[in-house]
Protein backbone atom coordinates (compact mmCIF):
# COMPACT_ATOMS: atom_id res chain seq x y z
CA UNK A 1 0.00 0.00 0.00
CA UNK A 2 3.01 2.35 0.09
CA UNK A 3 3.71 2.17 -4.08
CA UNK A 4 2.19 5.66 -3.55
CA UNK A 5 4.54 7.11 -1.92
CA UNK A 6 7.27 5.30 -3.35
CA UNK A 7 5.92 6.94 -6.85
CA UNK A 8 5.99 10.03 -6.40
CA UNK A 9 9.79 9.35 -5.14
CA UNK A 10 10.85 7.69 -8.28
CA UNK A 11 9.25 10.41 -9.88
CA UNK A 12 11.56 13.48 -7.84
CA UNK A 13 14.31 11.30 -9.04
CA UNK A 14 13.25 11.37 -12.87
CA UNK A 15 12.65 7.79 -13.13
CA UNK A 16 9.13 8.87 -14.44
CA UNK A 17 8.43 5.50 -16.55
CA UNK A 18 8.87 3.45 -13.51
CA UNK A 19 7.38 6.17 -11.28
CA UNK A 20 3.94 5.61 -13.11
CA UNK A 21 4.24 1.78 -12.95
CA UNK A 22 4.11 1.92 -8.95
CA UNK A 23 1.39 4.73 -9.04
CA UNK A 24 -0.85 2.27 -11.30
CA UNK A 25 0.04 -0.89 -9.11
CA UNK A 26 -1.06 1.21 -6.01
CA UNK A 27 -4.02 2.05 -7.68
CA UNK A 28 -4.89 -1.72 -8.32
CA UNK A 29 -3.96 -2.83 -4.77
CA UNK A 30 -6.09 -0.57 -3.15
CA UNK A 31 -8.78 -1.32 -5.97
CA UNK A 32 -8.64 -4.78 -5.02
CA UNK A 33 -8.04 -4.92 -1.37
CA UNK A 34 -10.32 -1.84 -0.41
CA UNK A 35 -12.56 -1.17 -3.00
CA UNK A 36 -14.65 0.96 -0.29
CA UNK A 37 -11.87 3.14 0.90
CA UNK A 38 -12.93 6.00 -1.41
CA UNK A 39 -10.61 8.59 -0.35
CA UNK A 40 -7.65 6.30 -1.15
CA UNK A 41 -8.56 5.66 -4.37
CA UNK A 42 -8.94 9.14 -4.80
CA UNK A 43 -6.25 9.72 -3.74
CA UNK A 44 -4.46 6.85 -6.19
CA UNK A 45 -5.87 8.52 -9.12
CA UNK A 46 -4.47 11.73 -8.07
CA UNK A 47 -0.93 10.22 -7.26
CA UNK A 48 -1.27 8.73 -11.30
CA UNK A 49 -2.03 12.10 -12.69
CA UNK A 50 0.78 13.77 -10.79
CA UNK A 51 3.39 11.01 -12.25
CA UNK A 52 1.87 11.15 -15.57
CA UNK A 53 2.75 14.86 -15.51
CA UNK A 54 5.64 13.94 -14.87
CA UNK A 55 6.40 11.57 -17.25
CA UNK A 56 4.96 13.97 -19.65
CA UNK A 57 1.44 12.55 -20.70
CA UNK A 58 -0.32 15.26 -20.22
CA UNK A 59 -3.90 14.33 -21.73
CA UNK A 60 -3.80 11.03 -19.02
CA UNK A 61 -2.94 13.22 -16.05
CA UNK A 62 -6.30 15.00 -17.04
CA UNK A 63 -8.10 12.30 -17.09
CA UNK A 64 -6.97 10.61 -14.05
CA UNK A 65 -7.51 14.37 -12.05
CA UNK A 66 -10.98 14.21 -13.19
CA UNK A 67 -11.34 10.43 -11.90
CA UNK A 68 -10.09 11.67 -8.44
CA UNK A 69 -12.45 14.87 -8.23
CA UNK A 70 -15.36 12.66 -9.61
CA UNK A 71 -14.89 10.58 -6.54
CA UNK A 72 -13.76 13.54 -3.95
CA UNK A 73 -17.03 15.56 -4.94
CA UNK A 74 -18.91 12.03 -3.58
CA UNK A 75 -17.63 12.45 -0.03
CA UNK A 76 -20.91 14.14 2.43
CA UNK A 77 -18.21 15.62 4.55
CA UNK A 78 -14.98 16.04 3.42
CA UNK A 79 -12.24 16.44 6.24
CA UNK A 80 -9.48 18.91 6.19
CA UNK A 81 -7.23 16.19 4.36
CA UNK A 82 -10.05 15.15 1.86
CA UNK A 83 -10.31 18.86 1.16
CA UNK A 84 -6.26 19.90 1.06
CA UNK A 85 -6.24 16.63 -1.83
CA UNK A 86 -9.54 17.58 -3.67
CA UNK A 87 -8.13 21.72 -4.51
CA UNK A 88 -4.54 19.90 -4.94
CA UNK A 89 -6.20 17.72 -7.74
CA UNK A 90 -8.36 21.34 -8.92
CA UNK A 91 -4.76 22.72 -9.15
CA UNK A 92 -3.11 19.99 -11.01
CA UNK A 93 -6.19 19.49 -13.41
CA UNK A 94 -6.07 23.38 -14.12
CA UNK A 95 -2.24 23.25 -14.44
CA UNK A 96 -2.54 19.98 -17.71
CA UNK A 97 -5.20 22.23 -19.11
CA UNK A 98 -3.54 25.10 -19.90
CA UNK A 99 -0.43 23.01 -20.86
CA UNK A 100 -2.57 21.50 -23.38
CA UNK A 101 -4.41 24.76 -24.26
CA UNK A 102 -7.67 24.14 -23.20
CA UNK A 103 -7.78 27.47 -21.95
CA UNK A 104 -11.86 27.00 -21.50
CA UNK A 105 -11.87 24.14 -19.71
CA UNK A 106 -8.91 25.61 -17.60
CA UNK A 107 -10.95 28.66 -16.55
CA UNK A 108 -14.17 26.63 -15.91
CA UNK A 109 -11.65 24.32 -13.50
CA UNK A 110 -9.97 27.57 -11.71
CA UNK A 111 -13.34 28.69 -11.11
CA UNK A 112 -14.53 25.16 -10.01
CA UNK A 113 -11.86 25.13 -7.77
CA UNK A 114 -12.37 28.76 -6.35
CA UNK A 115 -15.95 28.16 -5.45
CA UNK A 116 -14.89 24.63 -3.73
CA UNK A 117 -12.16 26.94 -1.69
CA UNK A 118 -15.26 29.69 -0.76
CA UNK A 119 -18.09 26.23 0.07
CA UNK A 120 -15.64 25.29 2.53
CA UNK A 121 -14.37 28.41 3.97
CA UNK A 122 -11.03 26.64 5.16
CA UNK A 123 -7.96 29.06 6.13
CA UNK A 124 -5.52 26.48 5.02
CA UNK A 125 -6.45 26.48 1.35
CA UNK A 126 -4.88 30.60 0.84
CA UNK A 127 -1.78 29.30 -0.81
CA UNK A 128 -4.01 27.01 -3.56
CA UNK A 129 -6.65 30.50 -3.68
CA UNK A 130 -3.54 32.07 -5.04
CA UNK A 131 -2.59 29.27 -7.54
CA UNK A 132 -5.80 28.75 -8.82
CA UNK A 133 -6.31 33.12 -9.12
CA UNK A 134 -3.60 32.97 -11.32
CA UNK A 135 -4.45 29.92 -12.95
CA UNK A 136 -7.24 31.75 -13.89
CA UNK A 137 -5.73 35.14 -14.88
CA UNK A 138 -3.74 33.13 -17.83
CA UNK A 139 -6.63 31.12 -18.97
CA UNK A 140 -8.37 34.58 -19.48
CA UNK A 141 -5.89 36.07 -20.89
CA UNK A 142 -5.42 32.95 -23.28
CA UNK A 143 -8.49 32.97 -24.27
CA UNK A 144 -8.70 36.89 -25.55
CA UNK A 145 -10.61 38.08 -22.54
CA UNK A 146 -9.81 41.40 -20.78
CA UNK A 147 -11.98 40.92 -17.53
CA UNK A 148 -10.19 40.09 -14.35
CA UNK A 149 -7.07 39.13 -15.68
CA UNK A 150 -5.45 42.06 -13.66
CA UNK A 151 -8.00 41.69 -10.87
CA UNK A 152 -7.40 38.24 -10.24
CA UNK A 153 -3.57 38.39 -10.34
CA UNK A 154 -3.41 41.44 -8.03
CA UNK A 155 -5.60 39.52 -5.66
CA UNK A 156 -3.33 36.43 -5.57
CA UNK A 157 -0.32 39.43 -4.68
CA UNK A 158 -2.18 40.49 -1.89
CA UNK A 159 -2.53 36.90 -0.34
CA UNK A 160 0.62 36.07 -0.78
CA UNK A 161 1.85 38.96 0.96
CA UNK A 162 0.11 38.07 3.36
CA UNK A 163 1.18 34.51 3.68
CA UNK A 164 4.94 34.64 2.71
CA UNK A 165 5.54 38.49 3.08
CA UNK A 166 6.22 40.87 0.65
CA UNK A 167 10.11 40.72 -0.50
CA UNK A 168 9.66 36.38 -1.10
CA UNK A 169 11.33 35.54 -4.12
CA UNK A 170 7.30 33.95 -5.01
CA UNK A 171 5.81 37.27 -4.76
CA UNK A 172 8.74 38.54 -7.38
CA UNK A 173 7.51 35.66 -9.43
CA UNK A 174 4.24 37.05 -9.13
CA UNK A 175 5.06 40.61 -10.11
CA UNK A 176 6.44 39.59 -12.76
CA UNK A 177 3.15 37.25 -14.00
CA UNK A 178 1.67 40.70 -13.48
CA UNK A 179 3.49 42.18 -15.36
CA UNK A 180 2.33 40.01 -18.00
CA UNK A 181 -1.36 40.23 -17.80
CA UNK A 182 -0.72 44.02 -18.07
CA UNK A 183 1.48 44.18 -21.25
CA UNK A 184 -1.38 41.83 -23.05
CA UNK A 185 -4.20 44.40 -21.68
CA UNK A 186 -2.01 47.19 -22.89
CA UNK A 187 -1.58 48.57 -19.82
CA UNK A 188 2.66 49.47 -20.53
CA UNK A 189 3.26 51.81 -18.34
CA UNK A 190 1.47 49.61 -14.93
CA UNK A 191 3.24 46.49 -16.61
CA UNK A 192 6.75 48.25 -16.17
CA UNK A 193 6.27 49.10 -12.32
CA UNK A 194 5.12 45.53 -11.99
CA UNK A 195 8.32 44.19 -13.50
CA UNK A 196 10.77 46.89 -12.10
CA UNK A 197 9.22 45.47 -8.18
CA UNK A 198 10.19 41.85 -9.66
CA UNK A 199 13.34 42.69 -10.29
CA UNK A 200 13.91 44.31 -7.48
CA UNK A 201 12.83 41.31 -5.45
CA UNK A 202 14.13 38.69 -7.59
CA UNK A 203 17.74 40.79 -7.74
CA UNK A 204 17.80 40.58 -4.01
CA UNK A 205 16.80 36.78 -3.66
CA UNK A 206 18.51 33.92 -5.17
CA UNK A 207 15.80 33.99 -8.52
CA UNK A 208 16.03 30.79 -10.62
CA UNK A 209 18.02 30.63 -14.05
CA UNK A 210 15.78 32.36 -16.15
CA UNK A 211 13.76 34.49 -13.56
CA UNK A 212 15.50 37.87 -14.17
CA UNK A 213 15.81 37.30 -17.75
CA UNK A 214 11.75 36.97 -18.24
CA UNK A 215 11.20 40.17 -16.42
CA UNK A 216 13.63 41.99 -18.26
CA UNK A 217 11.75 40.57 -21.72
CA UNK A 218 8.42 41.48 -20.57
CA UNK A 219 10.31 45.46 -19.85
CA UNK A 220 12.03 45.16 -23.71
CA UNK A 221 8.04 44.43 -24.99
CA UNK A 222 6.63 47.12 -22.68
CA UNK A 223 8.65 49.76 -23.91
CA UNK A 224 8.71 48.54 -27.53
CA UNK A 225 4.67 48.72 -27.15
CA UNK A 226 5.12 52.31 -26.28
CA UNK A 227 7.19 52.95 -29.37
CA UNK A 228 10.92 53.38 -27.49
CA UNK A 229 13.05 50.88 -29.48
CA UNK A 230 16.01 52.23 -27.70
CA UNK A 231 14.68 50.88 -24.42
CA UNK A 232 13.49 48.21 -25.74
CA UNK A 233 16.54 46.61 -26.78
CA UNK A 234 18.17 47.69 -23.88
CA UNK A 235 15.90 45.40 -21.74
CA UNK A 236 16.09 42.70 -24.42
CA UNK A 237 20.06 42.75 -23.84
CA UNK A 238 19.46 42.92 -20.21
CA UNK A 239 17.84 39.76 -20.62
CA UNK A 240 20.73 38.06 -22.68
CA UNK A 241 23.51 38.84 -20.31
CA UNK A 242 21.24 37.70 -17.10
CA UNK A 243 21.15 34.58 -18.80
CA UNK A 244 24.83 33.98 -19.93
CA UNK A 245 25.76 30.65 -20.36
CA UNK A 246 22.24 28.47 -20.11
CA UNK A 247 22.91 25.76 -18.75
CA UNK A 248 20.09 23.70 -19.87
CA UNK A 249 17.78 23.55 -23.17
CA UNK A 250 15.07 25.54 -21.97
CA UNK A 251 17.20 27.97 -21.09
CA UNK A 252 19.15 28.28 -24.62
CA UNK A 253 15.85 27.94 -26.23
CA UNK A 254 15.06 31.43 -24.14
CA UNK A 255 18.45 33.02 -25.38
CA UNK A 256 18.31 31.88 -29.09
CA UNK A 257 14.94 33.49 -29.26
CA UNK A 258 16.10 36.70 -27.31
CA UNK A 259 18.86 36.47 -29.55
CA UNK A 260 16.11 36.49 -32.66
CA UNK A 261 14.31 39.14 -31.07
CA UNK A 262 17.40 42.06 -30.24
CA UNK A 263 18.86 41.37 -33.70
CA UNK A 264 15.54 42.36 -34.97
CA UNK A 265 15.44 45.66 -33.16
CA UNK A 266 18.70 46.69 -33.82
Amino acid sequence: MHFSNYASVLAVMGNSQEAVAAADQALQLRKRHAPDDVYQQAASWKTLGDVQNVAGDLAASVTNYEKSLAILAELPSPDTDARMMTIGVFGGLCKMLIMQDHFARALQCANDGLAYIEKHGDATLESDRVILLIQKSVSQRRLGRFDGVEADMRQAIAINERLLGKDSLEIGVNYWQLGEALNYIGHHADALEAYAHSEKILRSRQAAPGQLANAYKGMGLAWQKQGNSQKAIEYYRRALASLGDPGTPRLQKMKDKLLVISDNKS
